[in-house]
């Protein structure tokens, strides 16, 4: 069968290999971000509908997936548009989690339509929600979104927070940042004093580093990223920029291996718990770990909302345990 709705797996800076579902046609969504990588939205709505027939998309995945399909480490939904405007969301995460239990499922949302109770309910089967926040006032929601009439900041605000009191998955938030326009000490201050309250299990920061829809916008310098991420913690914060990756894994190679080894050995670890301890990035901890567990010394785990590092049981074995 020829795909026409999944692209992929690619390797995802933030999932692994994560196989594509594209649930809307290009471009329908509620925002016309200035940031976009999929170009100006030409169709500009809130209206939910069956843009694509689920049933082809379920058609796509189950003859895909039944084969001998190749590395998967999560089916994300995703594409060209929002996908929570497709009215047959729920209906193919039904499916998958029937017949194809032992994939996990993610789904990038821009947050718009959260506040509609029909689509948090479609998305509490998911293993991880990635929405977005990039404004906690209109004036610069409009300037960095620019959102279809009707839609409010105060929508994106209040849809995450009643989702999070909802969901007991995985909730990244990204916030892109535009120097000059969503970096001001009061909206920063804003934007952490949502995150304790509605505490995501991760905050990522991002900005411009391939091709948006408006020549203005530019990327920030790293060490702005950087300012910005040393005042969001100790809430669980990272930068997810190409460049900070760069510089992370260049970091993590001067963490002591055995450091950590001993602190996981007496207790399992999050990654935020290692960040705060080590003083380093969420990603520089995460190279350390991929490196630990590709050895066998370590193993990821999640409980709850929440993944751990803990020590494996042939590392116990080497340890006389």
């Amino acid at each position: 069968m020829k795909y026409k709705h999944l692209f992929g797996p690619i390797l995802s800076r933030r999932l692994g290999m994560s196989l594509g579902v594209d649930l809307v046609p290009a471009k329908i969504c509620n925002l016309d971000c200035v940031y976009c990588e999929c170009g100006r939205t030409n169709n500009k709505t809130m209206e939910l509908a069956t843009y694509v027939d689920p049933d082809a998309i379920i058609a796509e995945l189950d003859d895909l997936l039944s084969g001998m399909p190749p590395h998967i480490d999560i089916i994300t939904f995703t594409g060209s548009g929002e996908p929570t405007l497709n009215i047959g969301l729920g209906k193919i995460e039904s499916f998958l989690r029937e017949k194809y239990p032992q994939y996990n499922l993610g789904i990038l949302t821009n947050s718009g339509l959260l506040t509609n109770p029909e689509v948090r309910k479609n998305l509490l089967g998911f293993d991880y929600v990635l929405p977005s926040l990039d404004a906690m006032f209109e004036e610069s929601f409009i300037r960095v979104n620019n959102p279809v009439d009707g839609q409010k900041c105060d929508d994106i605000i209040e849809g995450i927070r009643s989702f999070a009191q909802e969901y007991k998955g995985i909730i990244w938030v990204e916030v892109f940042i535009l120097p000059g326009v969503n970096d001001t000490p009061e909206e920063l201050a804003a934007f952490k004093a949502f995150f304790e309250e509605v505490r995501p299990t991760r905050i990522q920061i991002n900005s411009m580093d391939r091709p948006g829809t408006c020549s203005w916008v530019e990327a920030p310098p790293m060490e702005r990223l950087i300012e910005i991420e040393e005042y969001f913690k100790p809430l669980p914060v990272e930068i997810i920029s190409r460049k900070a990756k760069e510089v992370d894994f260049a970091a993590s190679s001067q963490i002591d291996f055995e450091h950590i080894m001993n602190a996981i050995f007496r207790r399992p670890l999050t990654p935020e718990d290692l960040s705060v301890s080590y003083g380093c990035s969420i990603n520089e901890i995460d190279a350390v770990m991929d490196r630990l567990i590709s050895v066998g010394r370590i193993e990821k785990i999640r409980t709850g909302n929440r993944f751990f590092y803990r020590v494996t049981e042939h590392e116990k074995k080497e340890r006389g345990i």
